[in-house]
């Protein structure tokens, strides 16, 4: 889990869900909302917004690959 920079958004990997989640941060009140799930075809492991805040990157793996 990580938050951006400027602390309004918050990404997830879901590791074994194979999704990354993205979510609004209100770091006032601590709410959390607007959900965006994206899915992946692989296991999700890393996430790390871009100092832009305007990308979010993505680390996955194929688990059949040995």
């Amino acid at each position: 889990m990580k938050f951006s920079f400027c602390g309004d958004k918050i990404a997830l990997a879901a590791g074994y869900l194979d999704t990354v989640e993205v979510f609004d941060f209100d770091n006032v009140t601590g709410i959390v909302s607007n959900p965006i799930t994206i899915p992946f075809n692989y296991h999700v492991y890393g996430i790390e917004f871009s100092g832009d805040e305007h990308l979010l990157y993505v680390s996955n793996y194929d688990p059949s690959i040995h």
